[in-house]
């Protein structure tokens, strides 16, 4: 039986994921431990604040998808609570991410 993945060495995964991707950390997303001990990641550029900006978060899910990530939305975001992880990342909210 395997114990489960800490979060800094989750978050250490999930940048190294986001990098192989070619997303740039800050200038494209963001990926961090919150106070509960949670990984999260968000997209941190507008979709008009620079050419190609608007597919960074679909490439955002692909790229976390392809890592094995779970995403869930949080509920302390300012998402509202029923919107999808998928959404949540694309309106700019944070989601928290689990080792699939």
């Amino acid at each position: 039986m395997t114990s489960p993945i800490s979060a800094p060495d989750l978050l250490r995964e999930v940048r190294q994921t986001l990098a192989a991707a070619g997303l740039r950390h800050v200038s494209d997303a963001e990926a961090w431990i919150n106070s509960s001990d949670e990984v999260l990641c968000k997209v941190t550029v507008a979709p008009d604040e620079r050419p190609g900006a608007a597919a960074v978060p679909g490439h955002l899910l692909r790229a976390l998808r392809a890592g094995g990530y779970a995403l869930a939305v949080t509920c302390d975001s300012a998402a509202p609570d029923a919107a999808s992880p998928e959404a949540a990342l694309h309106a700019g909210h944070a989601v928290r991410l689990t080792a699939g």
